[in-house]
C-alpha cells in the first residue's frame, strides 16, 4: 500500500512538474506575443528618432536622403562596415511606404527577397509569430529603427531638400530645412551621397539628368507598349449631362480635358506617376477613428454621384452586393482591396476601379515648395470620397457594403489623426543611368556581370491618366505581365553625368514599364543595402563611385546571406518552380522567356 502512495505520489509530482513546464512555455509564447512592443523598444527607439539633432556643418562618409525602406537599409550597411551615416527623412518616420501604410507590401516569389530584405521579413515573423509578412505601420517602423542601433547613424525627420552644391562633379553639402522651422538652414558635407527619396529629389537638386513619367514611354520598343491604351469607365450621350459633368470633373484633382481619345500615343507621353494613400482601417469601435467629409466635400460629390451612376460596371452588375472575401481574409470590390493585416486591422488599397489611385502633379517634383499645399488638397480630395462611399445614396450596394463599418486606425500615425504622414508614391523621377533596364532585361537578358539585387514581381504599372473626352471617361491602362526572375545591375544605379558621388538606391534607371516591377519595396531595399555598401567602399576611395566597384559589393553582400546571383536562388527551389521561374529545370541556367499576362 504505501508504495502504490509512493508511486501515485511521485506520479502526482511528474504530472505537476510536467503541467508547469506546459503553463511556462505556454506563458512564454503568450507574453512574448503581448510584448514584442516592449522587447524591440518600440516606444523609446521611436521618441529617441524623433530627438535626434543634426548640427549645422556636420560632416558625415555617407549622407542618405530619404527615409524610405531603401534609405534605411543604405544606412545599416554602410555603418556595418564603419562608416559615419546620415539619414535624413522627409517625414517624422523612417520606413517609408511600408512604415505609411503599405503593410501587405507585394513580395514576388519568396525566396528572391534575399539580403537585408530577407531580414525584414524575418523580423516581421519574430514580432508577430507568424509567416504571412505582414505588419501594422507602426510596428514596420519600430523595426526599420531597429536597424539603425548603431552610434554610427544619425538620423533627421521632417527635412526638406532645398539645394546641392555641385563642385568639379561631386556633390559637396547639401541644405535644408525642418518642415516645422522652414527659416533655419542646415548644411552638411559628405563624402558620398545616396539619393534614396520616392521623388528623387537629390538627383533634382544636383542637377542629375532624370526622366519623369511616360514621357520615354515609347524609347526602348518594349512589348508591353502594344497593350496599353485608354479604357471608357462611362459615356454620356445627353448633352445638358455632358456639360454638367464636365464642370462637375473639373474640380477632381487628376482628370485631364481632351476633345477625343483618338491620340494615345501622343497623350500618354504627358502621363504622370500614379500615387495613393494606402491606409490603416479597422472596425474594431475600440480603435477606429469615423471618416468625416472635409470642407471640399460638395466640390468633389457631383462627379463622384455621376461616377457611381453609369460607370459600366456598376450599371452591368448593379444587382451585386456580395463583397469577395479571400481566404487570407482579404476584402475585395471594384473601387478596394482591403488586405487583413494583424490586430483587427487592415491596408486599404485601389483595386481595378482604381478611383484613388491618383495621378501626382508635376509640380510636386518641379516645385517641392508646393506639395504642401498639393498633399492637402489630395488627402481632402480621399478623406471625403471615403466618407462619401458610406454615406450617399449613389453608391452601389457593393461599394457601401465593402467600406461599411470601417474607419481609420486611431493608434497608428496619431500626429496625423490616423492619416499617412507621406503618400504612397509609386515612382518618381528616375535616373538616367549608365545602363537603362528595360523590359528585356526582365525576360531575356536576366543576369549582369554587375549585378547587386534580385528582382520577381508582375510588371503592375497603374494609371497615368484620367480623361474625360465629351462626355466619355477614360483612364489609361496597361495589362500585368508576369516576370521571371531577374538581376538588377549596379550600373542603372550610377549617373550616366552628373555628381561622380552620388548612388541612387530608389529611382533607378529603367525604363517605365521596367520600373512597374522593380519599384516593389522589398527589392527596394536590396537596392538600398548595395548602396550603403558602394558609398562605404567609395568614401575610402574620392567619394567616386564607379562601375569596378560591383565585385567587391557583390563580395560583401554574399557575406552577408544577400545577393548571389539568381542562379544560387534557382537551386533552392524544387523543379516545377524552377521552370515556373524561367530557369532550365536541371542546371538553373536562367533561359529568355517571353512576357506574358498575369492572373
Amino acid at each position: 500500500m504505501s508504495v502504490n502512495l509512493k508511486r501515485a505520489s511521485t506520479l502526482i509530482r511528474v504530472l505537476f512538474l510536467i503541467s508547469g513546464l506546459i503553463g511556462i512555455f505556454l506563458g512564454s509564447v503568450s507574453a512574448t506575443s503581448a510584448t514584442s512592443w516592449e522587447m524591440f523598444n518600440c516606444d523609446a527607439r521611436s521618441k529617441n528618432a524623433l530627438k535626434s539633432v543634426v548640427i549645422d556643418g556636420s560632416a558625415y562618409d555617407v549622407v542618405i536622403y530619404g527615409g524610405s525602406p531603401a534609405g534605411v537599409a543604405a544606412a545599416r550597411s554602410a555603418a556595418e562596415l564603419g562608416k559615419s551615416v546620415l539619414l535624413l527623412s522627409e517625414s517624422g518616420l523612417f520606413g517609408g511606404a511600408i512604415s505609411n501604410g503599405v503593410s501587405a507590401t507585394d513580395l514576388g516569389y519568396i525566396g528572391a527577397n534575399v539580403g537585408f530584405a530577407k531580414t525584414y521579413l524575418d523580423d516581421v515573423s519574430r514580432y508577430y509569430h507568424d509567416d504571412l509578412h505582414r505588419t501594422e505601420p507602426k510596428v514596420a517602423e519600430c523595426i526599420f529603427l531597429n536597424w539603425m542601433k548603431s552610434k554610427k547613424i544619425t538620423l533627421g525627420t521632417y527635412t526638406n531638400l532645398e539645394n546641392a552644391l555641385v563642385i568639379k562633379q561631386k556633390i559637396k553639402q547639401i541644405t535644408f530645412h525642418n518642415t516645422a522651422i522652414p527659416e533655419v538652414k542646415i548644411t552638411v558635407q559628405g563624402k558620398t551621397f545616396i539619393d534614396a527619396s520616392y521623388a528623387g529629389d537629390l538627383m533634382f537638386s544636383s542637377g542629375t539628368k532624370t526622366r519623369l513619367g511616360m514621357a520615354d514611354f515609347f524609347s526602348y520598343g518594349e512589348k508591353t507598349t502594344q497593350d496599353r491604351g485608354y479604357k471608357v469607365l462611362f459615356e454620356l450621350k445627353d448633352k445638358d449631362k455632358i456639360a454638367q459633368a464636365e464642370s462637375d470633373f473639373a474640380q477632381l484633382p487628376q482628370v485631364n480635358f481632351r476633345d477625343d481619345l483618338t491620340n494615345y500615343s501622343s497623350d500618354i507621353l504627358s502621363g504622370m506617376p500614379s500615387f495613393t494613400y494606402r491606409l490603416c482601417v479597422t472596425k474594431n469601435s475600440k480603435n477606429k477613428l469615423p471618416f468625416s467629409k472635409t470642407a471640399d466635400y460638395e466640390t468633389f460629390a457631383p462627379a463622384w454621384r455621376t461616377y457611381m451612376t453609369y460607370m459600366k460596371y456598376y450599371v452591368v452588375y448593379k444587382s451585386k452586393t456580395e463583397v469577395t472575401e479571400l481566404p487570407t481574409g482579404t476584402l475585395l470590390t471594384p473601387l478596394w482591396r482591403a488586405a487583413k493585416i494583424p490586430k483587427d486591422k487592415f491596408d486599404l488599397n485601389a483595386h481595378f476601379s482604381s478611383f484613388t489611385n491618383l495621378t501626382m502633379s508635376k509640380d510636386y517634383f518641379d516645385h517641392p515648395e508646393s506639395r504642401q499645399s498639393l498633399l492637402a488638397r489630395y488627402t481632402s480630395y480621399l478623406q471625403s470620397f471615403l466618407y462619401f462611399i458610406q454615406h450617399d445614396d449613389s453608391v452601389p450596394a457593393i461599394e457601401r457594403n465593402g467600406l461599411s463599418g470601417f474607419g481609420l486606425c486611431a493608434d497608428e500615425f496619431k500626429s496625423t489623426n490616423g492619416w499617412p504622414q507621406m503618400p504612397y508614391l509609386r515612382e518618381g523621377r528616375r535616373l538616367i543611368g549608365k545602363t537603362t533596364v528595360t523590359a528585356s532585361d526582365l525576360s531575356i537578358n536576366r543576369t549582369k556581370t554587375d549585378s547587386v539585387a534580385v528582382g520577381s514581381y508582375v510588371l503592375d504599372s497603374k494609371p497615368t491618366l484620367f480623361v474625360f473626352a465629351k462626355g466619355t471617361f477614360a483612364r489609361d491602362r496597361g495589362q500585368m505581365y508576369r516576370a521571371p526572375i531577374y538581376e538588377i545591375p549596379f550600373s542603372a544605379m550610377l549617373p550616366k553625368t552628373g555628381p561622380r558621388n552620388l548612388v541612387v538606391a530608389l529611382g533607378i534607371s529603367a525604363s517605365p514599364s521596367a520600373f512597374s516591377s522593380i519599384r516593389m519595396e522589398p527589392q527596394f531595399i536590396q537596392l538600398g543595402q548595395a548602396a550603403g555598401i558602394a558609398a562605404a567602399l567609395a568614401s575610402g576611395q574620392n567619394g567616386i563611385f564607379k562601375g569596378s566597384l560591383a565585385p567587391a559589393i557583390r563580395a560583401k553582400l554574399s557575406l552577408a546571406k544577400g545577393f548571389n546571383g539568381i542562379t544560387s536562388i534557382c537551386k533552392e527551389m524544387e523543379i516545377n518552380a524552377r521552370i515556373y521561374w524561367g530557369f532550365d529545370s536541371v542546371t538553373c541556367e536562367p533561359r529568355a522567356v517571353e512576357l506574358v499576362l498575369a492572373h
